[in-house]
Formats: structure tokens, C-alpha cells, sequence
């Protein structure tokens, strides 16, 4: 297959983002800006540091514009030996606010850099692009939240080249103002491989607990087991996430 043109899909890409920031400059009305810093580590993926942020594109419908990045820093990612060409993911998109403010929508378009998704011999910028979609939702003392990523390869250039998919689901209740109690259900997919090897490579289910100070410092640890027999990883599961709200 031939690969897509990289800089037809940079285009697309930074006419997005420019989009949304004529939008943006337009409205002296924005809604508020933020910017968090999460720190991740499981089992599967190891230590993923991220950054999230955003700024209001307008006040009334309370549209905003949102950006992040993931440093993937397991070594494997990249090239094992040296470590070089680091996994590195960027992305932008739009979140939307809706039943009075209960639900939250964030449909973003990444771009990863290096060489996991593409098998490339060395990393290179824009080997992948990654759709994706978060939703949370709360009702009082109930809380959702849903993640759904597409991973999908732009070049391919060897035998592990491959697209994925990662979801997860998590409702919970909040039993009190600063702790909350909930289920973990988190899949991680290979839908395409250059070599053929395709299907379930996790599917986790178990439950999480949850400490928050004032929404803007949160500490999620979740646990399980691993019912994705046939993958490479463990027949059980730990993750953490630590949110950290900058002012």
C-alpha cells in the first residue's frame, strides 16, 4: 500500500488549529484557560507523563479550544538499544459543555512522532494519527468518564507496522466530597498488523479509588485482572494517575 502523503495531513493538521484560533481571537468573551499535568504509569504502558490544556473559544456556548501531549517513555517504544526516537503523541481539538454543564465532549485529532505505529528504521514526525474522544459526566454524586483512541499508522514500513485501538469506561460514585469509588474497564486492541498477528492484546476490569482536592489535584489508582489471555501482558492490572492543576 502507498503511504499517505505526510504533508497533506500536516495540512489538514495546522489548518485545524488555525481555525480554531481565528475562532478563538474573534471572541474577547473566552471562556477560562487551563492547563494540568498528569502523570501516568500501568503496567502495560509504563510511565506516561502528559500535559493537557485549553482556552474558550466562546463564552456563551462555552466552547473551548484543547491541546495536550504524551511522553511515551518506555524504552521499547523507540530504539532499545540507545533509546532514541522516543514514542511522542500531540493533539488538538475542541471540547463542548452540555445538559447544564453535566457533560463534557472533547473530539481531538493526534499526531504521533517516532516509530511504534509505522515500524520505521529510525523515528520520524507525523508516523501516525490518532482520533479520539473523551466524555465525562456527572449527576450529583455519580461520575462517568469514557476515552475511545484510534491509532492508525501513516507509513508502513515493516513487519510490525500496525493500528490500534485503546477505550476505556469508568463510572463511579462520589462518597464523599474528596474521595470516590468506581469501576475500571480499559481495552487496548490491534486491528491491523503488517505480519498478521491481530486481536485483544488487554481487556482489563476492576475497580478504582479516588482522592480529589478541589477538582484541580487528583490522585486515581485503579486495579484488576486481565482477561485478554492470548496478549502479551499480565493476567492482572495497576494504574495510577495523578492530575495536577497549574494555575
Amino acid at each position: 500500500m502507498k503511504p499517505i502523503s505526510l504533508n497533506l495531513h500536516l495540512l489538514v493538521f495546522i489548518s485545524l488549529i488555525a481555525g480554531s484560533l481565528s475562532a478563538q481571537s474573534a471572541d474577547t468573551t473566552a471562556t477560562p484557560e487551563t492547563f494540568n499535568l498528569v502523570l501516568g504509569l500501568d503496567n502495560a504502558f509504563g510511565f506516561n507523563p502528559a500535559v493537557y490544556g485549553s482556552f474558550g473559544l466562546d463564552a456563551e456556548s462555552g466552547a473551548s479550544f484543547t491541546y495536550y501531549a504524551i511522553f511515551w517513555t518506555n524504552p521499547s517504544y523507540g530504539t532499545f538499544v540507545d533509546g532514541s526516537d522516543l514514542w511522542l503523541e500531540t493533539g488538538a481539538g475542541i471540547g463542548f459543555t452540555g445538559l447544564s454543564g453535566r457533560l463534557y465532549l472533547n473530539p481531538s485529532i493526534g499526531l504521533t512522532h517516532g516509530k511504534l505505529l509505522s515500524d520505521s528504521p529510525r523515528g520520524v514526525p507525523a508516523e501516525g494519527i490518532v482520533p479520539s474522544m473523551v466524555a465525562v459526566f456527572t449527576e450529583g454524586r455519580f461520575e462517568a468518564e469514557g476515552y475511545f483512541a484510534w491509532y492508525k499508522a501513516l507509513l508502513n514500513k515493516g513487519r510490525n507496522s500496525g493500528d490500534y485501538l485503546l477505550y476505556w469506561i469508568l463510572p463511579g460514585i462520589r462518597v464523599s466530597e474528596r474521595v470516590a469509588l468506581g469501576l475500571h474497564y480499559e481495552g487496548f486492541d490491534r486491528i491491523r498488523h503488517a505480519g498478521g498477528d491481530t486481536g485483544s492484546q488487554y481487556a482489563w476490569f476492576g475497580g478504582y479509588l479516588k482522592f480529589n482536592l478541589s477538582n484541580r489535584y487528583i490522585f486515581r489508582f485503579s486495579a484488576g485482572s486481565n482477561s485478554a489471555k492470548n496478549g502479551i501482558y499480565s493476567d492482572s492490572f495497576y494504574k495510577l494517575a495523578v492530575t495536577i492543576g497549574l494555575p
